[in-house]
């Protein structure tokens, strides 16, 4: 609402800079324009308001910005398969299809498999961090590699959790 506000003080503002201009050329007033005139000062005034809504709407959306996640970090790369990364659980697998088990938030944490098999990015949780896990399915020290996270074709692979 205040962005509006502020728009039509400016095209106030600007109303009566173009009437001062106006009378100073010529000593008209606003309502004295000729219809020329008038309809130039229309579409200025249109033009100038289009122009800031742009302004203002390329200024709010930073594209180098827009792409950067701070809740997001790629633990590693690997050229292996994404198979490889731990022991396929069908129990898990389908209790991620149904959306009972599952991460929290979607590749917050990920791999990139990059090899010429088995390409894809897996996710990464732990029943201490960013698991979805209403059922209590998940083990203590256990890693969740989640390939696929909420889609029909969900495959959960476990591996041991790393010590640091």
């Amino acid at each position: 609402m205040t962005y509006l506000k502020r728009e039509l003080a400016f095209c106030r503002s600007l109303r009566v800079y173009m009437t001062r201009l106006v009378a100073l050329q010529g000593g008209a007033t606003v309502n004295n324009h000729p219809p020329r005139l008038r309809r130039k000062m229309s579409l200025l005034k249109g033009f100038l308001i289009i122009l800031l809504v742009v302004v203002q709407i390329l200024t709010l959306t930073d594209p180098a910005q827009a792409n950067k996640r701070k809740d997001k970090a790629v633990y590693g790369y690997s050229t292996l398969p994404y198979w490889n990364v731990g022991l396929y659980s069908a129990r898990l697998s389908r209790a991620c299809q149904q959306r009972r088990f599952g991460q929290m938030r979607q590749f917050r944490y990920m791999i990139g498999f990059v090899g010429k098999k088995g390409r894809a990015i897996t996710g990464i949780a732990s029943s201490e961090w960013n698991l979805y896990d209403p059922a209590r399915l998940a083990t203590p020290k256990q890693t969740y590699h989640f390939y696929n996270d909420g889609y029909s074709d969900c495959a959960v692979y476990v591996s041991p959790q790393r010590r640091n």
